[in-house]
C-alpha cells in the first residue's frame, strides 16, 4: 500500500447526531446492517472457502456529480479520475478492481449539494441511481445541527455511498473506508461511535464489559478474542478499538497510552486498519478476514447486480504524458464555432479527459470525455475569446494511476464563424456531391446551375489552413474537383467557393 491520509470524522454525542454512517442517531441501524451482511458472508465463508481466493473481481463504479442549481460548484473531473486510481491501489492486494461503467452523470441539485440527508435529496438520488453499479453521489458537505464534520458515508437501504467533495481524490481515503462498509464492513470500534473512549469515563482496566446505553450498550471486544466473535465488529483478526483513533492528540497514527480492557490485558489497537479513524499512518490495510468478507460480499446473491462477465480495460501507462499540437499555441483561430484540438496519441490510452477553460476573470471550465481517438472539434467557443486553455488527461476506463496531464495550453479564438458563411448548396444554385468523399477515388462534383467565368475554390482543414486552392472558371452543370491524395488526409474540411460579390462554404467529410 502506498503512503496515504486516513480521514476523519468528527462528531459531536447529542440527542440530534444525525448522518455518522446513516440518518439515524448514532448509526445504529445501519451499523446493523452491515453487521447482518457481516454474518452472512461469514456463513458463506464456511461453506465456500473458495470464496477466498480466485481472479480479479471486477467492480463497476457510477460517479454522481452534485451542483449547485445553476450548475456551479462542481468537483473537478480531473479528481475523480484521481480517485479510481487511489481505490485501485488501495484493494490492489484484495484481487478487485474498480472502472467506471459510465459516464460522470450531472445532478444540478442545490438541496442535494448541500444537504443530502434531506427527504428531496434522497427522491433526487434515487431517481439518478444506476441498477449495475455502486453508486458514488460527490456533494460539498454532510451533515448539520452541530453534528460535527461527516466526510462520507455509506447508506444501506439505499445502497449508495455519499463523500464530500474535497475528500474525493487521490489524496484521501474517505471512499476506500465507505466502500469497505458497502461490502460489509463494520467500524472494528462499533459501538463506540458517539462515545470515544477516554479514561475519566470509562477507567483502565475498563469497568464494565458493555458500553453505557446512552452510548449503545454494545458489548466491549476482549485482547484477548474470547468475544471476538460477537462483539464490535465480529472480527476476530480487527483487535480491540474504541475508537481511540478519534481522539488521538497527535495525529501521528499512534494509540501512546495504555489502556487495559475488562480482564486487565493492555489493548494493542490496529491504527492502520482502513476501517479505523487514526490519522496520519505510512499504511493502511485490511486484514486477512477483512479481505474475505469483502470477496465473498461481491460474489453473493445480493451482489449479483455488480457481477457481468465484461472485463474493462485496466492498460497501465507510465509517466505518459499529452501534447497538444493544435491549434498552435497563442495562436489565432480562423473560427471560434469550428475549433479543432488535437493531441498525440499515448500508448495504452483509450480514452481522454479534456478540460476547456475560457475567460479570465470569470472562468468557464468545460469537460469532454474523447474515446477511441486523439481530437475534439468544439462549436461552442465564443467569438474573439483572447483566454482559452486546454488539459488534456489519458486514461482508461479501469486505469487512470500515473497519468501526467498535459502542459496548459493556451489559444485564441478568431471572429468568424462557418455558419455565418452562405451554405453551399441547392438553394444557391450549387450542389456537391459525393460527401463524404473516398480518398482514394479522390474526385468531387460540384454542380452549378450557371456559368461563372472567375471563382475560387479552396479546401482547408479545421484550423483554417488551406490545403488546395484552384482559381479556375465553372461551367454550367458538372465541375470535376480532383483531389490530390498526396497533400490531404483523411478528416474533416471545409470547401469554400468564392465568386465576385459571394462566399459559400460547405463541410465536407473525407474518409479512406
Amino acid at each position: 500500500m502506498k503512503k496515504w491520509v486516513l480521514y476523519m470524522l468528527i462528531f459531536v454525542a447529542t440527542a440530534n447526531f444525525t448522518m455518522v454512517q446513516s440518518q439515524h442517531v448514532c448509526g445504529t441501524i445501519d451499523q446493523t446492517a452491515i453487521l447482518e451482511r457481516t454474518k452472512m458472508n461469514k456463513r458463506a465463508l464456511a461453506l465456500h472457502p473458495e470464496l477466498r481466493n480466485g481472479e480479479v473481481l471486477y467492480v463497476p463504479l457510477q460517479f454522481h456529480i452534485v451542483t449547485l442549481n445553476d450548475g456551479t460548484g462542481a468537483i473537478g473531473e480531473e479528481k475523480i479520475l484521481e480517485q479510481l486510481c487511489r481505490l485501485n491501489e488501495d484493494y490492489q492486494g484484495l484481487n478487485i478492481h474498480f472502472y467506471l461503467k459510465n459516464d460522470f452523470n450531472y445532478i444540478a441539485y442545490t438541496k442535494l449539494y448541500e444537504d443530502p440527508g434531506h427527504q428531496f435529496s434522497s427522491v433526487k438520488m434515487s431517481a439518478n441511481k444506476v441498477n449495475n453499479a455502486i453508486n458514488i453521489f460527490i456533494v460539498d458537505q454532510i451533515g448539520s445541527n452541530g453534528s460535527g464534520t461527516t466526510l462520507g458515508y455509506y447508506q444501506p437501504n439505499k445502497d449508495w455511498i455519499v463523500a464530500i467533495k474535497s475528500r474525493v481524490n487521490g489524496s484521501t481515503q474517505t471512499v476506500s473506508h465507505e466502500v469497505g462498509h458497502f461490502f460489509s464492513l463494520a467500524h472494528p470500534f462499533y459501538g463506540w461511535e458517539q462515545c470515544p473512549y477516554n479514561i475519566n469515563d470509562f477507567g483502565s482496566p475498563l469497568q464494565s464489559t458493555h458500553l453505557p446505553q446512552n452510548c449503545s450498550g454494545a458489548l466491549i471486544e476482549l485482547m484477548d478474542g474470547s468475544n471476538c466473535e460477537v462483539a464490535a465488529d465480529l472480527i476476530c483478526d480487527t483487535p480491540p478499538d474504541y475508537n481511540f483513533g478519534l481522539t488521538d492528540p497527535e495525529n501521528n497514527c499512534v494509540l501512546d497510552y495504555e489502556v487495559k480492557d475488562y480482564n486487565g490485558d493492555v489493548i494493542d489497537v490496529m491504527e492502520n486498519n482502513f476501517m479505523s479513524y487514526f490519522f496520519g499512518c505510512q499504511d493502511y490495510e485490511f486484514t486477512p478476514t477483512q479481505v474475505d468478507l469483502m470477496r465473498a460480499d461481491f460474489q453473493s446473491s445480493g451482489r449479483s447486480y455488480l457481477r457481468s462477465s465484461y472485463v474493462p480495460d485496466t492498460t497501465e501507462f507510465f509517466a505518459a504524458q499529452t501534447e497538444v499540437t493544435a491549434p498552435a499555441f497563442n495562436s489565432t483561430t480562423q473560427y471560434y464555432d469550428h475549433v479543432l484540438v488535437d493531441w498525440n496519441d499515448v500508448p495504452g490510452a483509450s480514452r481522454y479527459l479534456v478540460k476547456i477553460t475560457t475567460g479570465f476573470f470569470t472562468k468557464v471550465e468545460t469537460y469532454y470525455h474523447v474515446k477511441d481517438k486523439s481530437e475534439l472539434l468544439l462549436t461552442d467557443l465564443p467569438q474573439s475569446e483572447n483566454n482559452i486553455t486546454v488539459l488534456i488527461w489519458p486514461y482508461n476506463e479501469g486505469s487512470s494511476c500515473n497519468t501526467v496531464p498535459s502542459q496548459t495550453h493556451k489559444f485564441k479564438t478568431g471572429a468568424n464563424s462557418v455558419v455565418a458563411v452562405f451554405d453551399l448548396s441547392e438553394n444557391q444554385g450549387f450542389r456537391l456531391f459525393p460527401n463524404p468523399v473516398s480518398l482514394k477515388d479522390g474526385n468531387m462534383i460540384l454542380w452549378s446551375d450557371e456559368s461563372i467565368d472567375n471563382c475560387t475554390i479552396r479546401i482547408s482543414d479545421l484550423h483554417g489552413r488551406n490545403i488546395f486552392v484552384k482559381n479556375t472558371a465553372l461551367n454550367s452543370g458538372d465541375n470535376k474537383i480532383e483531389l490530390e491524395s498526396s497533400k490531404i488526409n483523411t478528416g474533416i474540411y471545409f470547401m469554400h467557393l468564392s465568386t465576385q460579390n459571394k462566399s459559400y462554404s460547405k463541410k465536407i467529410i473525407i474518409s479512406n
